[in-house]
């Protein structure tokens, strides 16, 4: 945890009192005392810092500064074939460390519509989880989740390079100048279903790794 995030709603005359795995943390983790300042970050909102006001053995008091800008939200949509509950808790958490703005979670011939109804699904249980990476990343955007049973074979096209769409997606554009990363459970490639034609396939290697070079950390500079 590199960053406190709090609820807007946490807040009263800018000050919170954390009584969950945060004050465990700044507790056992951080070994904060009275009046040592600390990173915090309103969820959506700006960074800033906040004063240790008081520590018992169940609870700490902060008073909070945020009087920052926000941070801007990341322009990289991530669209993904929806993969087995397990792996998506993982990919949850590492999206939102690694910076994307919306994650598109769709339909195709190899996901089992069984993992459309996973209790993971549901806000309550994933939303800490994007919390989680935001924490590592220090970061306070969260990635919007949004789900659809399918995409039409021709807005597929808009997925492939060089490719001007023929139709609208069933999902929005980018709302930056980002791009909108595919990626599927089967590294073989994406097979996508439409209504009135076969299985057509997307392969994903090339976005793969397009993705891991955009959110590649850049080296730090050498003295002269």
């Amino acid at each position: 945890m590199n960053i406190i995030l709090l609820d807007p709603a946490e807040l009263t005359d800018n000050r919170v009192i954390l009584r969950d795995r945060r004050a465990d943390h700044i507790r056992s983790v951080l070994g904060a005392a009275c009046g040592d300042t600390l990173r915090i970050g309103i969820i959506n909102g700006p960074m800033g810092t906040s004063r240790v006001v008081s520590i018992t053995a169940d609870a700490v008091e902060l008073e909070t500064s945020h009087t920052g800008p926000a941070p801007p939200r990341p322009d990289t949509d991530l669209i993904l074939a929806l993969p087995r509950p397990i792996m998506l808790k993982r990919i949850f958490s590492q999206a939102a460390t690694l910076g994307v703005g919306r994650i598109f979670l769709i339909n195709a011939s190899r996901v089992e519509k069984s993992f459309f109804s996973a209790s993971l699904l549901h806000r309550e249980n994933y939303y800490p989880l994007l919390l989680h990476g935001l924490e590592q990343a220090v970061d306070t955007m969260v990635p919007e989740v949004m789900m659809h049973h399918g995409v039409n074979r021709r807005c597929g096209w808009w997925l492939i390079p060089g490719r001007s769409p023929r139709c609208r997606p069933s999902f929005p554009r980018p709302s930056g100048n980002g791009p909108s990363l595919p990626s599927a459970p089967k590294a073989a490639g994406w097979i996508m279903k439409s209504k009135n034609s076969r299985p057509w396939a997307l392969p994903l290697l090339p976005w793969v790794r397009a993705f891991f070079e955009l959110t590649r950390p850049s080296p730090p500079c050498s003295p002269n």
